[in-house]
């Protein structure tokens, strides 16, 4: 779905501005709950304490531990069409 965005975005003069590509997006607890039911719960997920997680990455932990939502109406207005509009259909084909 990424590599099509961007298709479509070059392919349409019309198109100005910035897009999100991402068909949604989950907290990293479901991203890796989902990705261990895709490998059929094979798999360890462990909860790391935020602070813990400050000391050892710093600032990039931040990414890690808060979730964030992109809006991709702008992209799905320009009639483009997710392949893989849900996080476990795309990990079901990537796996």
């Amino acid at each position: 779905d990424l590599a099509r965005s961007v298709v479509h975005a070059i392919e349409n003069d019309a198109l100005e501005g910035t897009f999100n590509a991402a068909a949604g997006a989950k907290p990293l607890k479901t991203v890796m709950q989902t990705l261990k039911a895709a490998k059929g719960g094979i798999g360890f997920t462990a909860s790391v304490p935020y602070f813990a997680a400050r000391i050892i990455l710093g600032e990039m932990a931040d990414l890690l531990m808060w979730s964030c939502y992109p809006d991709n109406s702008k992209m799905r207005s320009t009639g483009f069409d997710y392949e893989f509009p849900t996080l476990e259909g795309a990990l079901r084909d990537l796996l």
